[in-house]
Order: C-alpha cells, then sequence, then structure tokens
C-alpha cells in the first residue's frame, strides 16, 4: 500500500452561515499501529503556534518535514503525529499541534483525503467560539500539556487573551480535578535562567488576572515558562532540550494523578474514548463528558436492572440471607457486568455510585436500604482488590465462585426470566444446559438453546388465521419441507408469528416440534371435534331458533367444552415459556390475541419473554411474565387465540386477562412480525425473507363491480354486509398494500412472499372441516404456487448460511479490505449437515461476492476446515456494502443470511467497536493478532 502522509486531524468547516466540526480518522489510524494499544498508554501533547513551533516538532520528537508542513492550512485545524521514538514505549506520545485563529474561514475540504474517512458533525454554535470549543470541551480531558509558542501568537499578552477565552468557556469533563492539563509557554525573549523564568511567570499570571477573573486552578493545574538559548549559539536540538524536558515533567504529574485515580486510559481507549467526546462535541456546552458511562455506549446496564433485583430481593426471607447471601451474590453480579475483559479499570466505587446506587432505590423489597447499598458496595471494592492483584482474578471467576459457594441457597429460587448453560464444543450458538448453573442438581431434560450469529439475518414465517381453511398453509409449508428434504423447515425460521389458527399451526410446528404429515392429520380430526354443533331437536325451524338462542347466551355457536377438550388433549401441561423444540431450533414466536374491551387492542404472547427495545404501544403490546403469570399454558393461549367471535366466547386466563380471537383486527400479521424483528435485532437492515401464508382469498373477479341493483335485504341486507365486510377487513389486504410501499423503499420486496390459494367463487366457512380434503387438493395442484414454492426453497438453503469477519478491516485509500468466512448455520454433527450438501452437490452451485463467482466449488475439499465443518474464505475490497449470495443451478443467485452486508454493520455485530470490552464477555481480535487469520504484514510508514 502507498504510505499516507496526511496528518489532518481536528477541524471547523463553515457551510451555509453553519459551524461544523470534520473529524478524520487520524487517531485511531495511529493507534492502530502502535504494537500493544491495549497495554500501552499514550500522553498527548498539543503544541500551537505557527513557524516556531514546525521547528520544535521536527527537533523535539524528529518528525520529518512532511509535504503538509509546506502547504498553507485553514485557520482552525489541528494535525496529530506519533514521535517514532516512542512506538515501543509504555508511553507513545501523540503530537497535535494547532493554531489559535481569530475566525474561521471556508474550512478544510471533506473530500480532500480520500485514505482517511472524515466525520462532518454539525454545531449549534457561533463561527467565533467553535474553534475555541476544540481546544475548551473536546481536546482539554485528554492533554497531559498544552505548550504555546509566543513567537507565533504574539507575545505573552496574546497567550493571556487566548487563555482567558478558554477559561471564561470552561471545560466540560467529569474526570477528577487532579488530572487536570498543564500549560507550558515557549519564548525567546527573555534569558533561560530560572529565577528569571519565574519572573516572567509572575507577570504572566498578572496580565492573565487583567483578562479574566476565572480561578485558573480549576481549569489548569500549572502554568511554566520555559526560556529559549539564542539559535546562533547552539544546534537547534539543543536549543529545545529544555522545552521537551519541561513537557516531559509536567507530563509524568499528569499521568501520575491519573494513574492515582484510574483515569489514565491505554490507547485502544483513549481513541474510543475520544470518538465517543467527539460525537458528544456538539452538546457538549449543556452536558459534560461523563468517560465512565462514555466506556458503557456498547455495554449498557440493564434498563430494567431494577426489576431483577426487586425479583431476585423477594425470595429473601431474613437480614441474615441479606448481608451474608444477596449482597455477595448482587455485588458479584454487577462486578460481572462493569468489568468484561477489555473494561478500563475504573475506580468501583465511581462506577457504583454512577450505574448502579440509584437502581436499589428504584427497587421494592430492601430493608434496610442505606445499610444494605453499603454492604454491596464493600463487596464490589473487595471484588475489584482481587481482580487487580497479580494473581488476579477475571470477573466470570469471581463471580462463579460465589455461586458454587452460595449453591444451596439456590434450591428455592427459580426464574423464567433467564437461562444458562454450556457452550457446545461442536456449535458456538449452541447452548447445553444439562443442569442448574445455581444450584447445580441435574436437569430432568437436557435442554438445548439455540441462538443466532451475530451477523446471520432473520427468517421470517407469517400464518393467517382462517378457521378449518388453516389446512391450506399447513399443505403449503409440507410443499416447502419436501423441496428441503431432511433439512427441518423449522431451522431456516427465526420468527414466526400467526393469528387465530396460525397460533394453533406454530405451535404444533414450532414448539411441539411434530412433522408436518402428523400436523395435517391432527388437524383434520381437532376441526372436526371442534366443530361440532350442539345436539338439536331436528325440527327445522324450532331447532334453528333453539340454536341461536343458545349461541346468543353461551357466546358462541359452537360450544366451549369441545374446543377446551380439544386443545387439552393435543398440547398437555406445557407452558409458553418452557424449553421446547423451538428453543433447540432458535425459533422466536409471537402469538397474538385481542383484548376483550369497548376498545379491543393487540396483544401477543411470545416464547422469548419479550427481549428488545420498543416504542410504548409495541411494548404495551407484549404480555410478559408477571410473578410467573405470564408463563401460561399453551393450550389456554391457543384456545384465548381461536376464540373467533360468534364461533366460540372469548377465553379468560387467570391473572393475565380476557382474549379472544385476533384475526378481526389483523388477521394478517406481517407488520407486527417485522416490528418484532427491529426491536430484537436493532442492527439488522432487512430480513433474509418474509414467508407470508393465506388461507385462501376470493378470486379477482370477486371484487368486480356489479351493475345490477344489489339492494336486496336477503342477499345484502345490514347483517349480509356487515359480514361480508368484516370478511373482508380479514383479509388484511390493506396490511399487505401499506407493506409493499414500505418495501418497495427499503428495496426488500423480491423479499416478500405470499403463498396462498385463489377461489374462483367465494372461500368455504369457517367452520367447514368438510371441505379439507379439497383444500388439501387444491394447494398441492396449484402450478402458480409450486413455482413460488421452488424459489422460496433456494432462498431458505441459502439462508442457512452466513458471514463473519476474521477480524476489524482496515481502510486503505478509501476501501475497507476485508477478510472473513462464509459459515454454515448446519454443524458437521447435525443429521442434516450431510443432507444438506448432498444436494448441493447434484448441480451447479457456487457462491458469488459483488456479482462475482468464487472459483471454488461449495463441495470442494478446501471449502472445509480442519473439524469438518463449512467454512469458505473471502477477501475483498469494498467502500463498505457488499453482497455474499448462492447461485443453484439455473435458478436466480440467492443472498446468503445477513447479505447485503455493510461493513461497519459486521463489525458493530461482532463487537469488533466494542473496545471497552462485551457483555458475553468475549475477546476483540485485532487485524494482526495471533487469532487473525491475516499473515503479519510490514509496518508502515506513519
Amino acid at each position: 500500500m502507498k504510505r499516507c502522509d496526511h496528518t489532518h486531524w481536528l477541524s471547523i468547516s463553515m457551510q451555509g452561515g453553519e459551524a461544523a466540526l470534520l473529524e478524520s480518522d487520524r487517531l485511531q489510524t495511529l493507534v492502530n499501529h502502535i504494537p500493544y494499544p491495549n497495554i500501552q498508554q499514550p500522553s498527548l501533547f498539543l503544541l500551537i503556534g505557527n513557524t516556531e513551533k514546525s521547528i520544535a516538532l521536527r527537533a523535539l520528537f524528529g518528525l520529518k518535514r512532511a509535504r503538509r508542513f509546506t502547504i498553507k492550512r485553514n485557520p482552525g485545524e489541528v494535525h496529530l503525529h506519533l514521535d517514532p521514538c516512542s512506538i515501543f514505549n509504555g508511553r507513545p506520545i501523540l503530537l497535535a499541534d494547532g493554531d489559535v485563529p481569530n475566525s474561521i474561514s471556508g474550512g478544510r475540504n471533506a473530500k480532500a483525503d480520500k485514505c482517511h474517512e472524515i466525520i462532518r458533525r454539525p454545531l449549534q454554535r457561533s463561527r467565533n467560539t467553535a474553534t475555541v470549543d476544540i481546544y475548551t470541551h473536546l481536546l482539554f480531558p485528554f492533554t497531559d500539556v498544552f505548550c504555546f509558542f509566543a513567537a507565533d501568537i504574539g507575545g505573552f499578552r496574546q497567550i493571556a487573551r487566548h487563555l482567558a477565552t478558554w477559561l471564561e468557556r470552561g471545560h466540560s469533563s467529569t474526570l477528577p480535578k487532579s488530572t487536570l492539563p498543564s500549560v507550558v509557554i515557549v519564548t525567546d525573549k527573555i534569558t533561560p535562567r530560572a529565577e528569571i523564568e519565574e519572573e516572567a511567570r509572575k507577570a504572566f499570571l498578572w496580565m492573565l488576572g487583567e483578562e479574566t477573573t476565572k480561578d485558573l486552578s480549576k481549569q489548569i493545574s500549572a502554568i511554566d515558562i520555559v526560556a529559549l538559548f539564542p539559535t546562533s549559539t547552539m544546534s537547534i536540538d539543543a536549543r529545545y532540550r529544555r522545552v521537551k524536558e519541561r513537557l516531559m515533567e509536567r507530563s509524568d504529574q499528569t499521568r501520575k494523578s491519573r494513574e492515582e485515580t484510574r483515569t489514565l486510559f491505554s490507547a485502544t481507549h483513549f481513541a474510543a474514548l475520544f470518538k465517543y467526546a467527539s460525537g458528544h462535541f456538539p452538546e457538549s456546552l449543556h452536558r459534560p463528558l461523563d468517560f465512565l458511562r462514555a466506556s458503557r455506549v456498547q455495554n449498557p446496564v440493564a434498563p430494567d436492572l431494577d426489576e431483577h433485583l426487586s425479583n431476585f430481593l423477594k425470595h429473601i426471607t431474613s437480614s441474615d440471607q441479606l448481608i451474608e447471601f444477596a449482597a455477595p451474590t448482587i455485588a458479584s453480579a454487577l462486578f460481572l457486568d462493569s468489568y468484561p475483559p477489555g473494561a478500563h479499570t475504573f475506580e468501583p466505587k465511581t462506577v457504583f455510585d454512577a450505574l448502579y446506587k440509584d437502581v436499589f432505590y428504584k427497587s421494592n423489597g430492601i430493608i434496610l436500604r442505606s445499610g444494605f447499598i453499603n454492604i454491596v458496595e464493600n463487596y464490589l471494592i473487595r471484588y475489584f482488590q482481587q481482580y487487580i492483584s497479580d494473581n488476579g482474578k477475571s470477573a466470570v471467576e469471581i463471580h462463579r465462585s460465589n455461586l458454587i459457594r452460595f449453591q444451596h441457597r439456590w434450591l428455592h429460587i427459580q426464574s423464567s426470566n433467564t437461562l444458562f448453560g454450556d457452550c457446545c464444543e461442536d456449535d458456538p450458538w449452541v447452548f447445553k444446559v444439562r443442569h442448574c448453573f445455581l444450584c447445580k442438581q441435574e436437569m430432568p431434560n437436557n435442554i438445548t438453546v439455540r441462538t443466532t450469529p451475530p451477523t446471520a439475518g432473520v427468517g421470517v414465517l407469517c400464518i393467517d388465521g382462517g378457521g378449518t381453511r388453516g389446512i391450506i398453509p399447513l399443505a403449503v409449508m409440507k410443499l416447502i419441507q419436501d423441496r428441503l428434504g431432511p433439512i427441518p423447515l423449522q431451522r431456516c425460521i427465526t420468527v414466526s408469528f400467526g393469528v387465530s389458527v396460525g397460533v394453533i399451526i406454530a405451535i404444533d410446528h414450532f414448539i411441539l416440534g411434530r412433522p408436518l404429515e402428523e400436523s395435517i392429520k391432527t388437524f383434520s380430526e381437532m376441526a372436526g371435534r371442534v366443530f361440532k354443533r350442539r345436539v338439536s331437536f331436528h325440527i327445522p325451524l324450532i331447532s334453528r331458533i333453539v340454536e341461536i338462542a343458545l349461541s346468543y347466551f353461551t357466546d358462541g355457536l359452537y360450544p366451549a367444552r369441545n374446543v377446551d377438550a380439544v386443545l387439552k388433549d393435543w398440547v398437555t401441561n406445557k407452558s409458553i415459556l418452557d424449553c421446547s423444540y423451538a428453543t433447540s431450533t432458535g425459533t422466536k414466536l409471537g402469538l397474538p390475541v385481542a383484548t376483550v374491551s369497548s376498545h379491543p387492542s393487540y396483544r401477543f404472547f411470545t416464547n422469548y419473554n419479550g427481549v428488545g427495545e420498543r416504542d410504548g404501544d409495541q411494548e404495551k403490546a407484549i404480555i410478559k411474565p408477571k410473578d410467573g403469570f405470564g408463563n401460561v399454558p399453551l393450550w389456554e393461549i391457543a384456545r384465548s387465540a381461536s376464540a373467533a367471535p360468534g364461533f366460540f366466547p372469548p377465553k379468560h386466563i387467570n391473572e393475565v386477562g380476557t382474549f379472544q380471537d385476533a384475526g378481526p383486527l389483523e388477521n394478517d400479521p406481517l407488520l407486527w412480525a417485522l416490528s418484532e424483528v427491529s426491536a430484537m435485532f436493532p442492527l439488522l437492515r432487512e430480513p433474509n425473507f418474509v414467508i407470508s401464508l393465506g388461507t385462501g382469498e376470493p378470486g379477482q373477479k370477486n371484487y368486480e363491480v356489479s351493475t345490477e341493483d344489489c339492494r336486496n335485504i336477503r342477499k345484502n341486507g345490514m347483517f349480509a354486509r356487515i359480514r361480508d365486510l368484516i370478511m373482508e377487513k380479514m383479509r388484511d389486504k390493506t396490511v399487505r398494500r401499506a407493506y409493499k410501499s414500505i418495501g418497495l423503499a427499503a428495496q426488500i420486496l423480491p423479499k416478500i412472499y405470499r403463498l396462498s390459494v385463489d377461489f374462483e367463487t367465494t372461500e368455504p366457512r369457517l367452520d367447514d372441516a368438510r371441505s379439507i380434503p379439497e383444500l388439501i387438493s387444491k394447494v398441492e395442484t396449484d402450478q402458480r404456487l409450486i413455482t413460488s414454492i421452488d424459489e422460496v426453497a433456494h432462498c431458505l438453503i441459502a439462508s442457512l448460511f452466513y458471514f463473519e469477519l476474521d477480524s476489524a478491516p482496515e481502510r486503505y485509500d478509501g476501501k475497507y479490505v476485508i477478510t472473513g468466512h462464509i459459515l454454515c448455520l448446519i454443524r458437521r454433527n447435525d443429521p442434516a449437515f450431510e443432507a444438506l450438501f448432498s444436494k448441493l452437490s447434484t448441480g451447479s452451485v457456487r457462491f458469488w461476492v459483488n456479482d462475482w463467482p468464487m472459483l471454488e466449488s461449495i463441495n470442494d475439499p478446501s471449502s472445509f476446515g480442519k473439524d469438518q465443518n463449512f467454512r469458505v474464505r473471502v477477501r475483498i475490497e469494498t467502500s463498505d456494502r457488499f453482497t455474499v449470495s448462492l447461485k443453484q443451478g439455473e435458478a436466480k443467485a440467492c443472498n446468503i443470511s445477513g447479505s447485503p452486508f455493510s461493513v461497519k454493520g459486521l463489525v458493530a455485530a461482532q463487537g469488533l467497536d466494542a473496545p471497552f470490552g462485551r457483555a458475553d464477555h468475549g475477546k476483540r481480535k485485532r487485524p494482526w493478532s495471533s487469532e487473525s487469520q491475516l499473515p503479519p504484514r510490514k509496518r508502515q510508514r506513519i
């Protein structure tokens, strides 16, 4: 790669009368070339001036005269360098050089340097203060020493005026006052003797006092004057030697204070905090920069921590348990949350006060609150001492030892909110739970929990309601499964929502894990038993009148005992939050119901406990477990979801509510399902695919406008029209039209598959169980549907592959150099593994990257790693976005799971941009670390 000699770091740009901060990735580029950035702790010196400053940079730190030194800079620019002699030291020295302009001109063109990424941040500031604030509100908390060159700035009086302006503006940081930077003023107007420099310092302070009344000690730790020898008496290096000695001396003092207060940061943390600070800069006047909270941006404290704390403390029945068991357990849990691998070691008291103390005041059921809080804090400090000792334990080891120590106390404490287990050796995204991790009791049955890889996408399946016509989506699913062969359809679906009978289908296939052949048979038998009318008098008119009267007084055409008995027989002793087949496949289900009130609303049960961030209305729609009441038996949920008005009465669930069929509100759950995908997978731009299964729709000729007079009380009277309007609303074509417009805007319309059948006349009634065989036959012979199913099957197979970066990519000449691997969700020990690759070996199957075919065939021996799992290496250069697709024979290429990808999205998903550690305590990989597949490269000149 060509050497980059651009040094621009920060500047202010004026555009349209508004100021903006321009920040390049210069700091991160320099940090990338420090050999041990997680250990080395840099110092930042900020040199302010012009010609004299440039000479000093070369004399003090051996910086070569770069092309940029000869180009006239825009006022307000700050450039950044790395002292080449300090790269391998424990203290790399970062050298920023700038000036103090009186105003801002046109600013820097952000497109000038293609090899650097430049971020533009609009500022709500006047042009006269924006440049000053770069020093006082952005660079101030990161700088060890500010060094002014009096000859460049205009003497002591001008420096005093500039420094007074800084003091008036104040600084914006929560760091301790003992860590304040110092100021060194370099002059050639006085003799270089200590007593004369001291007199000059007093004179300068007197000038500063004339310019401002602000207390200097609250913002600056010290001010020194350093005099230069005349130019003709010695070499340039010797002339500036005293300046460097004073800079290092003051830096040592600042670093010592920061080390004592645990605010001396590694190069990795320094760069990350500065990046956050620049993002915070536009609002820094109103809110000081909080370094501790900035370090937790990507790993924030759980928003419902107070709720979990209250739930745990409800099981504590005595003050002895509170002190001896609850306090150390809570403290070690908070310690685990605060110090993952890679975290900065902030003082534990500071961490507790800033992040957790208020949680204890929000939680209910804490006795002796103030004393208990102090005990927890003391335990946290004790664990911290264990952590930083020479043979220190990790946060995981400390917490685990605590759990083992108290395992006998966990026997009677249960939670439906959290599940823990051991990672499967063969599949990193599968967890095997063989015993309770708290009390160590063996599980009655081994539990498998599958999670979604962070870079993989999401497959969505939605099932409409429709009574006995629910056999249509079942038959369609059967055809899809036939195309997949031994590969379970459930493995391809990440999120599934069903309405009414769709709830029953989703429970049967995903939670119970029944084969579709069995589901179809069971469905037919259940429909015959459920839609069995009451015994009549066999007198036509009287029987009809009695039936209507009974339906009115029992709130349903069919007896509730029928459907209750059928559903209890169908699913016995299983609840929504129990571990199930869906847990082993990683499928998340939403099961909608409607409330019974004057304003019916949409609610839904989930098997994932409503995990995710939502707005108020969406959050309110989820029925979450409160004190265990949300873990509802599945048959009661199915009964509530199928309580179609007019057919069955609503269902009341103790301590939860009364519910009915949600079909009349929204019979197609598509929008709710996609909203939940956004909540659960916030980094996901679009799903892999959306399969929407209908229960049959009238053909187009049923919607033709008749020219005849249709006013007929018997055929089109009031009740008939209301019925037809309700039935048409339940078809929810409006929902699909709305999503089409959204989908077109997001360019994902080709990923939505609507699979249903059309009826030449009106579709069968919801309770017509005799039509089931005919409906199955209609699905199996619909050629248009079969063609769509072939395309869906190709898409599902492609979604079984995903891409993962090896390490955080580096940027050169405006492009990222990416290396990673295409992996398969189905691992070698899975029975479907051999079936999948046998299926893909029958034709021409190849991966494509950005519309270019890869050389390796999918079944080439090089496509499998040493563990025999699928693993294909990919190396590309891209500006940001790229696609990976799978082309199967002559069929259209289908994107693999998560494609198209963005570099920033992949980095965020894998936590490669989490320099302060990840919640899962995983470790980051550097581009040239031993864990990376990249070979080491020659260090670039900087």
